[in-house]
């Protein structure tokens, strides 16, 4: 799946030269899409409601590079957070914690993606 990750690096550094407020309250103008916009923009034939799994190979490869979990910014739409199954994978592993721990910790992830600056241009490719 690197056309939706293509798509999310896209966003992101579309998000960095619009020079954008790095918060996420700032949604939906900022630094956080919503899955539907995501695959929208990809053109991917998925339902929002099944991003989960390559946003889960997404997350793989960033906590394998050491980055901050880019998937950190994709987030359900009318709610503006992420989907239940974002607190299990890689590198935003956080199902122990309370609800109100999970956003704070969340919200702190957003942050550390809008502020990180090595993500590549171009998607790498995903196993």
């Amino acid at each position: 799946m690197e056309t939706l990750f293509q798509s999310l690096l896209d966003h992101f550094w579309r998000a960095r030269r619009e020079n954008v407020q790095r918060d996420i309250d700032q949604y939906p103008k900022g630094y956080a899409i919503s899955y539907k916009r995501l695959i929208q923009a990809s053109g991917v034939d998925l339902d929002p409601r099944n991003a989960g799994g390559p946003l889960f190979e997404v997350a793989v490869y960033c906590k394998s590079q050491g980055w901050p979990p880019l998937h950190s910014l994709v987030v359900r739409g009318k709610e503006g957070d992420p989907g239940e199954g974002f607190f299990s994978a890689p590198g935003s592993e956080m199902s122990d914690l309370s609800p109100r721990d999970r956003y704070e910790k969340w919200a702190q992830l957003v942050r550390e993606c809008a502020n990180f600056e090595k993500y590549p241009t171009k998607a790498p490719k995903l196993n």
